[in-house]
């Protein structure tokens, strides 16, 4: 047990000690069910061009279609020897040395293979371990990418002003807490069971694959430069180090609202709008 203060009061919150294993009798997979992959990297950097993957963690869910947990299968939890020394600040982070990944290899078929057969992969932040997913697959020879569609659940729901008082922020570990329990955090399979348990508690299955499903529109505020991070950060933005710009993803109706204060912030750049081709979403893929 922890207690949480917010300067008005107390709060105790539980240890989540990992999902129920249980054996559950749910047959074969029906048509109303959903079948979600949820994933999680631990890596030895931010940029997917440069860094490796050191850690993955995943395991498939099978989803009613009123949002309870059917099925839960066995986790698959494994370490990468990246072939280059882990910075210190990178075994900071997740808790993971040179010793500890020494001579390991992640079977990407076999990662590739459950995305594959997913009706969809929930990550809390897709658009970071999207692009580190895919680009290992690529580096394993997996010559044809699954198209699976990718929901986030930092990024594609609104958490911040859904409770009072206001959450804080959407990290993970921070939502957990505002949903009454903690983990031990920053090892992949642990971090992807913390997952399930909060969007099963908070029952936001619905509204997260809606929103994966629905389509929208990639801005880029092309002409920013990487040092122009703290507004663009706070409106959502992302870098990408491909295209060395600025991007955020919005829904349709607001596309023209994004370029007017694209131009209004930044009198030099330009806003570039491109649709978003839903299995390709927080893919850097061209």
């Amino acid at each position: 047990m922890k207690h949480l203060s917010d300067g008005l009061g107390v709060a105790s919150i539980k240890k989540f000690d990992g999902l129920s294993m249980s054996p559950r009798i749910s047959g074969p997979k029906r048509d109303d069910q959903t079948l979600v992959l949820f994933l999680d990297t631990e890596t030895t950097g931010l940029d997917y061009t440069q860094d490796r993957v050191v850690e993955v963690g995943a395991r498939t869910v099978l989803f009613d279609e009123d949002g309870s947990v059917a099925d839960i299968y066995s986790g698959l939890s494994a370490l990468q020897d990246p072939g280059r020394p882990i910075s210190p600040n990178a075994s900071r982070t997740n808790g993971i040395s040179d010793d500890d990944v020494r001579g390991k290899t992640i079977d990407w078929k076999a990662v590739a293979r459950a995305i594959d057969r997913s009706d969809a992969v929930v990550a809390h932040n897709a658009g970071f371990d999207r692009p580190f997913i895919e680009n290992e697959l690529t580096l394993a020879g997996v010559t044809s990418l699954p198209t699976t569609v990718w929901a986030c659940t930092a990024s594609q729901l609104e958490w911040k002003n859904d409770y009072e008082p206001r959450c804080p922020s959407n990290s993970l570990e921070v939502l957990c807490a505002w949903h009454g329990f903690w983990y031990d955090a920053h090892r992949a399979l642990a971090d992807v069971d913390a997952l399930i348990h909060l969007v099963t508690v908070s029952q936001r299955l619905g509204e997260l694959l809606t929103k994966a499903y629905a389509p929208s529109c990639r801005v880029d505020a092309i002409g920013t430069k990487y040092a122009d991070n703290t507004l663009l950060k706070d409106r959502g933005y992302h870098w990408d180090p491909q295209t060395k710009s600025w991007f955020r993803e919005v829904s349709l109706d607001e596309v023209d609202n994004e370029r007017v204060w694209i131009r209004e912030s930044f009198p030099s750049a330009q806003p570039r709008v491109r649709d978003i081709d839903v299995t390709k979403r927080f893919s850097r893929l061209p």
